[in-house]
């Protein structure tokens, strides 16, 4: 498979400050609905740590690297990224696939 049409998983990790927890897990709680009505979106999980509450990781489950790239341009990405720094002053992602040996 090529990656324009393999399957992609985004991992996305997440830390907040307490000041901002509530703000935060409100603003990801809005990523939710409109992420999985996509029809390209095959997988959104919003994971909270059960051993330090100011950490997230989202796992995505895309189509392809087009289908990414369109999520992060709409309008519910901009609003989330808007807010994303403040809220969120830790944060990195990756873009992975997963490994099928020959």
């Amino acid at each position: 498979m090529t990656q324009s049409t393999q399957s992609l998983t985004v991992v996305v990790r997440l830390q907040t400050t307490t000041d901002h927890l509530t703000a935060a897990t409100k603003v990801l709680a809005d990523l939710i609905k409109p992420t999985r009505a996509n029809p390209d979106c095959d997988e959104f999980r919003v994971l909270q740590d059960t051993n330090n509450q100011l950490q997230f990781t989202l796992i995505e489950q895309w189509h392809s690297i087009d289908a990414v790239k369109a999520h992060g341009a709409s309008d519910y990405m901009q609003t989330f990224m808007a807010q994303k720094d403040s809220l969120f002053p830790v944060s990195d992602s990756e873009i992975v696939t997963e490994y099928q040996p020959q």
